[in-house]
């Protein structure tokens, strides 16, 4: 429903089979010179296990592992994060998506979104993968992060409730110019190379946010912060308008802007060519036609650069901030549309009702009514086939089971209904076909376990699926 843009997918294809050359080169000729370091008997099992799981959680877990020091041979450790990077190239997600605010929920790009929290995307894991890197061979991680394209962010329609996030790129490049350069290196200005080379491929207003951000992560000297903030200010003028990625992110930018103008300014350097590009930038984002809701503090954004900020330059008048057009709004095909949705919804709300009918006096939930409402409704919910994918099937089915386990009294019940639960998990395709959104069902029935978690742990360990046999060591883990 909400393809990714075809530039990024051929970008990705050559660069799997390059990092597959690269990965197996790199082992063999290690191999060649010594043994390879042993697994840890205590996470050989996980690391196993996870290597025939899909890639995002064979990624994640493999930098949980080094972070908590469950790998303790450096050589091993700089091993098994290769090998992750190698996977995380092959994860479904290219970059994060995030929804606009209000966006509508219980949809498919709703829960891509809330998917997208857990950062399994193929940029946040090379990040997360990178930065363990950084720790333990900080020149590989360098070497690593050449091979990471750039993302290539195009205007979406107005009808996509989806933006993307790819602050993982410079949240690591801004990591990777500070640690992994040598002095040396900085005193002839490779690192500040190293960001330009970065920003000069930016081309969505919610890039420069993040990018700004990694500039205060690094020590600058006075000129090599002038260069910055003035190729900054370039780039500001020159990005093409796409107000949602711009409105969303504007007060974050606006943030990073004042604290790089305060160590301009105890440095000595003008902000001069900045607040120029930023007059630009602010104009022709507000000015271009946009989609029919207005997003974040534009407003405040206009007032900060007519404060101290914009120096000689004239203040941005209101003439300046109207749209030159509206354009649409958010479609999305919702979940629970059809008359069979509609008959269970209206099964759940009985079953409901009756729950809290004489609640005052006793629970309900024990009442033959009571269980016999439950009864259809578990059978109906389990014959019912819902509409649309594969995975947009799933996300409705797992939520009304989710809901009918989270009102079901302790008890012979609720124990039949976890079992009932775990094993649609067990069997769904989705797990391999959209790990992330698999993972993040799973995660909402372990925040809704409460005195059910320890038999939920225990059913996780006894399970034959990869992935509930793994959840303890991902990422959601509670």
């Amino acid at each position: 429903m909400f393809p990714v843009a075809v530039k990024l997918l051929m970008t990705r294809v050559p660069r799997v089979l390059t990092l597959l050359w690269f990965v197996v080169g790199w082992n063999a000729a290690g191999q060649e010179q010594k043994a390879r370091p042993e697994i840890p008997p205590a996470v050989r099992p996980v690391v196993d296990l996870a290597r025939s799981a899909p890639p995002e959680f064979f990624a994640d877990i493999i930098v949980r592992l080094v972070e908590t020091g469950r790998i303790p041979a450096r050589e091993l450790q700089v091993d098994l994060l290769t090998e992750a990077f190698g996977a995380a190239a092959q994860v479904q997600q290219p970059f994060r998506w995030i929804g606009i605010p209000n966006a509508p929920a219980d949809n498919r790009p709703y829960y891509l979104a809330r998917a997208g929290e857990l950062k399994l995307d193929a940029l946040s894991l090379e990040s997360r993968v990178l930065k363990a890197m950084l720790t333990v061979d900080p020149a590989k991680a360098r070497e690593l992060f050449q091979s990471v394209p750039h993302p290539l962010l195009d205007p979406r329609p107005c009808e996509d409730p989806l933006i993307a996030d790819v602050s993982a790129y410079y949240e690591v490049a801004g990591a990777l110019a500070q640690s992994s350069f040598s002095a040396d290196e900085k005193e002839k200005g490779q690192h500040l190379q190293f960001l330009l080379t970065a920003l000069a491929g930016a081309r969505s207003p919610g890039e420069m946010a993040a990018f700004a951000r990694s500039l205060g992560s690094v020590a600058w000297s006075p000129p090599q912060l002038e260069m910055l903030l003035a190729s900054l200010g370039a780039k500001l003028q020159s990005l093409g308008s796409d107000y949602r990625p711009f409105a969303v992110s504007v007060s974050a930018l606006r943030q990073e802007l004042e604290g790089l103008s305060r160590q301009a300014q105890a440095l000595g350097v003008s902000t001069d060519a900045l607040a120029q590009g930023v007059r630009a930038y602010l104009v022709t984002q507000l000015t271009a036609p946009r989609c029919a809701e207005d997003l974040g503090d534009t407003t405040g954004a206009v007032a900060w650069f007519n404060g101290d900020f914009r120096g000689a330059l004239s203040p941005i008048s209101g003439e300046e901030t109207k749209p030159s057009k509206r354009n649409g709004t958010v479609k999305v095909d919702p979940y629970y549309d059809s008359a069979e949705a509609k008959q269970l919804a209206a099964e759940f709300t009985r079953l409901r009702a009756t729950a809290t009918a004489g609640l005052a006096k006793t629970d309900m939930r024990s009442s033959p009514e009571w269980r016999r409402l439950l009864t259809d409704l578990l059978r109906d919910a389990s014959a019912w086939q819902p509409s649309g994918s594969v995975i947009d099937a799933f996300h409705q089915k797992a939520n009304v089971m989710l809901g009918i386990y989270q009102r079901a009294p302790p008890g012979d019940d609720r124990d039949r209904i976890l079992s009932m639960y775990l094993t649609f998990l067990e069997s769904a395709s989705a797990e391999q076909q959209n790990p992330a959104e698999w993972l993040w069902q799973v995660r909402l029935l372990v925040m809704s376990a409460g005195p059910d978690a320890p038999k939920l742990a225990h059913a996780f360990e006894a399970s034959s699926d990869m992935g509930l046999n793994l959840y303890p060591a991902m990422t959601p883990g509670p």
